[in-house]
Order: C-alpha cells, then structure tokens, then sequence
C-alpha cells in the first residue's frame, strides 16, 4: 500500500504545489499591509486568505473524488486497479492520501494565521490592547478565551472527519454508478441523489445521538470527549463506506 500511497501523492504533487504558491503569495500580501501599514490591503488580504483556505478545502474534496472517478470510469485509470495490489489496498491508499493531504492542510492553514496574529498584535499595539480588553469582558461575562478556543478545536477535529465522511460518501456512490447501476439510464443522478440522501441520514442520526459530559469546556479533552458517540458513529459509517466500495468494484465491474 506504501508504493500506492507514493504514487497518489505523486499525481497531486503539482497541484497542490500551485495552491502552494497562491497561498503564499497571498500570505506575502497580508505581511506587506502589516508592515506598511496598509489597513485596506491587510484587509483585502485576509479576506482573500479566508476564500483561498476555503477553496483548498473544496479543491482537496474534489480532487480525491475525481481521481477516483478517473480511476473507474476511464480505460487508463484501469491499470491503477490491475496491478497486483488489492482494491482495498488502492482504495485505502487513496483515503489515506485525501486524509494526510486534509490534516495537513487544515495544521499549515492554522499555523499561518496563529503567526500572521501575533504579528499583527505586536505591530498594533492599540489593537492588542483593545483584545486584552475584550478579553476581560468575555470573562466577566463567563465567557473565557480558553474555553473558546478549545471548542472551535474540537469543532476542527469534527470538521475533519466529517470532511473524510463525505469523500468516502462519495467513492461509494461512484462505485455504486459504475456497478450496478452501470447499464442504468441516469445513473450519474441517481449515484448522486444516493450520495446526498446518504449524508443527509448519517448528519441527521449523527445529530441525534447524545453528548457525553456538558459545556463549556476546560480543557481540550472534555471537549474532545463531548463528541465521542458522533466521531464512533461517522468512524463506523466511513468504515462501511470504504469496505461497501472495495467489495463492489471486487465483486460487481470488470475492471
């Protein structure tokens, strides 16, 4: 599976690079709005850095969805699935790649605006005397920073698997569209109104299921643990989702 993984990573490599480059130009923009004191392009530029984060994401979603299209639906995707390698072994190399790809994209994202933050504090200190200020507000009115953050923490851990929810959602639906529904008229529409019913049913039982222990949180690990039964659940869902794949294009094309 190793080899797989190198070769996945090997066919986004330049994309990613290129988003790379965009990010960092972007990010370079910003710096000069700091340090030239240029409100309006500091502006402009985290506006811009909020849609690009946004748009690697989506492009992450699509990218992993599409390659394996390609991979079933067109004659020199096919080789990916002859070799000697299993499909399970393919298609987890794949999921593996999606999710590295996703955590590390989500840590660079999160590293950038922590260090651009504190730059933008010790160049304004008008501005990080206002925070410290705001700050003392919120907890005064029981609203503490740390508690905060270690919420939108764990909204970030869910955000992720639910992100990887959704991609093996998707390897499923086109499995099942170049499988059984393979001589069926629309099967583009039908794989796709499976694939959104299918998220809808999970969201909506995933939402249902209690919490374990209450907010607000003190640390990260009550905040972690709060979410346990939903990150079993879509844990178990993605589970299913990989393995309802692999058996389909084992068992139901001919590849």
């Amino acid at each position: 599976m190793l080899k797989t993984i190198k070769y996945e990573f090997r066919r986004s490599i330049g994309a990613f690079i290129i988003l790379g480059v965009i990010f960092g130009l972007l990010e370079l923009y910003y710096l000069y709005g700091v340090f030239a004191d240029k409100t309006k392009h500091m502006g402009i530029a985290i506006v811009l850095l909020m849609i690009a984060s946004m748009a690697m994401y989506m492009f992450v979603l699509l990218f992993s969805i599409l390659s394996y299209k390609k991979d079933i639906e067109q004659k020199q995707g096919y080789l990916v699935f002859m070799t000697p390698t299993s499909t399970y072994s393919v298609i987890g190399a794949k999921l593996i790649t999606t999710l590295i790809t996703g955590v590390a994209i989500v840590a660079v994202i999160f590293a950038l605006f922590a260090i651009d933050w504190k730059i933008l504090m010790s160049k304004d200190k008008n501005l990080s005397n206002f925070i410290d200020l705001m700050e003392d507000v919120f907890e005064a009115m029981s609203f503490k920073t740390d508690n905060i953050i270690l919420g939108l923490l764990a909204l970030v851990f869910v955000f992720l698997i639910s992100f990887y929810l959704m991609v093996t959602i998707a390897y499923l639906a086109l499995s099942l569209s170049n499988t059984l529904l393979s001589n069926k008229k629309g099967k583009g529409f039908i794989s796709f109104v499976f694939f959104i019913i299918l998220y809808i049913v999970i969201t909506v039982i995933s939402n249902k299921l209690p919490h374990i222990g209450k907010q607000p949180f003190t640390q990260i690990t009550d905040a972690m643990i709060y979410n346990i039964p939903q990150y079993l659940f879509h844990t178990v869902m993605i589970v299913v989702c990989f393995y309802s794949s692999a058996w389909l294009l084992n068992n139901k094309i001919n590849l």
